[in-house]
């Protein structure tokens, strides 16, 4: 991939500030938002350091966070001693069923603690939110 450019860069800038803003760290969002836009689609982790200027620790940590999470994949090719990473084809829904899942939990913990305080209005909120959540995840699919 060539250097990147100033489209490139903010792309990247503005959507590590969007995980970010999930929980996520910068360098995270960074690695995650060069994946999406470089060409070829797989990268080495050296070459994603150079492109984003970041720590090569940042780099390994961001890999390896973004494999956990099942978004990135780790891939060889013959004759080349490097791993190269790319996004996962349905990295998207993996995201959906991911936060599904939150959500299911959600509504569990609500029922847990309304099976002790029933009338809370508090629970009671928590709960439909978290169930109207999981609802509407059930009919996306990328």
């Amino acid at each position: 991939m060539a250097t990147l450019g100033d489209k490139e860069g903010t792309f990247i800038e503005h959507f590590s500030l969007l995980l970010h803003d999930r929980g996520l760290p910068r360098s995270t969002g960074k690695v995650l938002g060069l994946l999406l836009i470089c060409e070829p689609r797989h990268q080495s982790a050296e070459t994603i350091q150079q492109q984003l200027k970041l720590s090569v620790g940042s780099v390994s940590t961001a890999l390896q966070l973004l494999q956990r999470l099942e978004l990135v994949r780790k891939r060889t090719f013959p004759e080349d001693r490097r791993f190269y990473y790319e996004l996962e084809p349905d990295c998207w829904n993996r995201l959906i069923q991911a936060s599904r899942k939150q959500m299911q939990w959600g509504v569990s913990l609500a029922d847990e603690a309304l099976s002790f305080s029933k009338d809370n209005d508090r629970l009671i909120g928590m709960r439909r939110l978290y169930q109207i959540s999981e609802d509407v995840l059930g009919t996306i699919e990328i």
